[in-house]
């Protein structure tokens, strides 16, 4: 009877690779995974740790750290509120952060961040603009009106804010910017608007506090002649 044939061992049946094997006539002969990461990984190393002194010795020789990367501030000079201004933004500025932050006008307000909202709606020649996505240096030479451009020459509350009070269509009041310039611009362009054409108007303003109803009916009270 004939034995059975002998099974080769591991070894025996592993191919050879031409990396590992050192008989092989690769260029890569010799080499393993580990010594390839970690040859990789010195290499990476020192040539950060060369960049940094080449930086470093520029920086002592002109005497000074730098301070910032980046494009440097822009002169911004556009009309706000029908005055005439100028200041500084840079490109990744937007027009909520100079009319917050560089100007100093907080009636807009910052919701969502992402133009969903509508809480920092402005008009921009006239027509509404979420300023949290409206890059600041596209206003430029352009006509920007915020909330605080709605009173009256002599700092009373226009028809349509001091409807908002008299119909308590506010809670918190975070959202009633947004509310009230998206409604502004629909009578600049529709007088005498419906019910209909009011809701459409401010479907991109969101109200938390779920004040919409009355919001709805203070819209509606100007166009219906009520004064206060």
């Amino acid at each position: 009877m004939k034995k059975p044939p002998k099974k080769p061992t591991e070894a025996e049946t592993e191919q050879p690779n031409s990396i590992s094997d050192p008989k092989s006539t690769s260029p890569y002969r010799g080499w393993t995974r580990r010594g390839f990461l970690q040859t990789t990984a010195g290499l990476s190393a020192l040539a950060v740790t060369a960049r940094t002194s080449v930086h470093a010795d520029q920086d002592v020789s002109k005497g000074s750290l730098p301070t910032r990367s980046g494009p440097a501030e822009t002169p911004l000079a556009f009309e706000l509120n029908g005055v005439a201004v100028s200041t500084q933004a840079e490109p990744r500025e937007t027009l909520a952060d100079v009319l917050l932050y560089r100007l100093n006008l907080t009636g807009t307000k910052i919701g969502c961040d992402r133009g969903a909202c509508g809480a920092c709606t402005v008009l921009v020649d006239g027509a509404t603009r979420v300023s949290c996505l409206t890059p600041a240096l596209d206003i430029a030479n352009r006509r920007v009106t915020t909330v605080e451009g709605l009173t009256l020459k002599d700092g009373s509350l226009s028809p349509l804010q001091q409807a908002f009070v008299n119909h308590d269509a506010l809670q918190c009041g975070y959202c009633t910017p947004g509310f009230l310039m998206s409604a502004t611009a629909l009578y600049t362009k529709t007088p005498a608007p419906t019910k209909e054409q009011v809701v459409e108007a401010v479907s991109g303003n969101l109200c938390r506090c779920a004040a919409h109803s009355h919001i709805i009916d203070a819209i509606l009270s100007v166009k219906n002649g009520e004064r206060p």
